[in-house]
């Protein structure tokens, strides 16, 4: 990320509190930003309606812990209180009050994470890298999905700052973060850390350490004894499919680096010509690997320090990070309670870098003057023009708010950027980097938009044939398919009327047809989704039996017993297809 951060001393007046004045401001154009995909996805996610939706309806009813325990209290609990505040008057009234929630928790969660950007980096530093955190999609993502991750990652900045300040409360707040999801379990020991190795309080630290755990050993312990069918899903998970060292780390990358992995996504399904998409591919893994190197090169220049403070939060990314390369069903959306952190090591590398390139006084050849030489009016130029260039991909989308959007986050780097134009005169690079930055900012914006209608398409071919099959069906079909939560969503339809393809024994085609007729399955639902999957070798395809239903889908024409019902198609090239299954018997 080519940013500068120019270490500033602000003298009186308005001045003064410029850098506060900055933040607030990126603090509203982030709430605003996400403020306008409240909402936007086509359907919940599976995640949401599989596991958060029950929970949070049984524990409005007073059926507490509930069926299962894959998904810890707290977040299930404050949901359900929010749904009883905000009243019956919408579609899904938990799903709302899941949004709401995650809405309301964006502004103080900028807030503490710029607190601690400015304990370790300067005011202009920590306004810059808050700007980047706030122009990042997936910080967005993060707001508007209706899942857990902005209260886990709220939780993890307060846990963090509490540790910062010295307070005992980080023990109460680190209790409520393993209470929210269990992969944060190592805020614990962090928390810890002072106390024990620092102050010598180890008795107080191991107590105090030993309550912040209580209500997760509890959830794991009810989870252990309470049956086979109450039993915690991870432990099962882990055992079966064994770790997934690497998998993690790509996700940590592609989030950390913004709009890669959707600029990487739009080349392969966009451009055919090698001429083109060979060097679009060698800029984007360039601008992956310098993210790799700062985000290292941070990690190690920070360790240095050594203060407890670092030590904790360094060891709970190190913890988070080894937990998720044992758990290998890694999805980019794990990553989001440490992106801040991920976004401090960047910036934190690049000031400890360069930062005296930034404070010393511009040289006579680094000025830029009124006899300003020919190369800097055309450096000038070319840089406008490259800037220009990026805000061209926004008048295809044909969303002009987004395009406000990036000029207003535009603005506010180019404010923070230049703001040391009183201590001495502007550098003739200076403009270059603002250019980089503000390009890598109206990029993020653009794959923003990229990222979330592909979040919001990519399970719609199960609303489709759910919506198709609460229309056409008779009372005695049964439908295969590969996700039941969503049909049952859309259907209200009982669970007897659909059948899991993860429930198959079968191994192979012949065994299938056999087994179709066995469980009375008179519909299948062949999808696009999980068979697309399987080219990356997904574990939740291969579970899913992706596999067989691709097999089905080129040979289902060579059996009677098959007709085709449906074809839905969609704009990706995307083809999934609804099967009729009428055993020979039967005819």
């Amino acid at each position: 990320m080519c940013v500068a951060m120019i270490p500033t001393r602000v003298k009186s007046g308005i001045s003064k509190y410029l850098y506060a004045i900055i933040a607030s401001s990126i603090i509203a154009a982030a709430f605003f930003y996400s403020l306008y995909y409240f909402d936007y996805f086509q359907t919940p996610s599976e995640d949401y309606i599989g596991n958060f939706r029950p929970r949070i309806l049984e524990y409005m009813q007073g059926i507490f812990p509930g069926e299962n325990y894959k998904i810890l209290p707290l977040y299930p609990l404050i949901v359900a209180l929010a749904t009883s505040l905000l009243g019956n008057g919408w579609s899904d009234p938990v799903y709302y009050a899941s949004m709401i929630v995650n809405m309301a928790l964006l502004v103080p969660y900028m807030v503490l994470t710029y607190l601690i950007y400015r304990r370790f980096l300067s005011e202009k530093t920590a306004a810059i890298a808050l700007l980047f955190l706030a122009s990042n999609g997936f910080t967005v993502y993060t707001v508007a999905n209706a899942e857990l991750e902005m209260l886990l990652s709220f939780l993890v900045v307060l846990t963090s700052w509490l540790i910062i300040r010295k307070s005992r409360f980080a023990y109460f707040a680190s209790f409520l973060t393993v209470v929210t999801k269990w992969d944060s379990i190592l805020i614990i020991p962090a928390s810890m850390l002072r106390d024990f190795f620092y102050e010598k309080k180890r008795i107080k630290a191991l107590a105090l350490g030993f309550i912040a755990s209580t209500g997760f050993l509890a959830w794991m312990a009810l989870g252990l004894i309470t049956g086979a069918d109450t039993q915690n899903p991870y432990i099962g998970e882990i055992a079966r499919r064994g770790p997934n060292v690497y998998r993690f780390f790509i996700d940590l990358l592609f989030v950390a680096s913004g709009f890669v992995q959707g600029a990487g996504a739009q080349v392969y399904y966009s451009i055919t010509n090698p001429a083109l998409y060979v060097p679009m591919y060698a800029v984007l893994g360039l601008f992956l690997l310098a993210v790799t190197i700062l985000v290292l090169t941070g990690a190690w220049r920070l360790s240095k320090k050594k203060t407890p403070e670092v030590l904790s939060i360094l060891m709970f990314l190190g913890g988070f990070i080894l937990v998720h390369m044992v758990y290998q069903n890694t999805k980019t959306r794990y990553v989001l309670p440490i992106l801040w952190l991920l976004n401090l090591l960047i910036f934190h590398a690049i000031e400890s870098t360069w930062a005296d390139k930034f404070e010393r006084p511009a040289s006579k050849r680094e000025r830029i003057s009124s006899g300003s030489s020919l190369k800097h009016v055309l450096a000038a130029i070319f840089g406008v023009v490259l800037y220009l260039a990026s805000l061209y991909p926004f008048a295809d989308a044909g969303k002009p708010a987004i395009l406000i959007f990036a000029l207003a986050l535009s603005s506010l780097f180019g404010l923070a950027l230049f703001r040391s134009w009183n201590a001495h005169p502007l550098k003739s690079w200076l403009p270059a980097v603002f250019a980089c930055g503000a390009i890598i900012i109206n990029l993020n914006c653009f794959f923003t938009i990229k990222m979330m209608d592909h979040y919001s398409t990519r399970r719609v071919e199960f609303k489709d044939v759910s919506m198709w099959y609460a229309r056409n069906a008779s009372p005695n079909d049964i439908l295969l398919i590969s996700e039941t939560n969503l049909p049952r969503y859309y259907t209200g339809f009982p669970s007897n009327r659909f059948v899991s393809t993860q429930s198959l024994a079968s191994a192979d085609l012949k065994s299938l047809y056999g087994e179709l007729s066995r469980k009375k399955i008179t519909l299948i639902f062949i999808d696009d989704f999980y068979i697309r999957r399987l080219g990356v070798g997904d574990k939740n395809s291969i579970d899913k039996k992706a596999h067989l239903l691709e097999k089905l889908r080129s040979d289902y024409s060579k059996d009677r017993r098959f007709s085709l019902e449906r074809v839905f198609v969609y704009d990706n090239n995307a083809k999934s297809y609804l099967l009729r299954f009428i055993p020979a018997s039967s005819r």
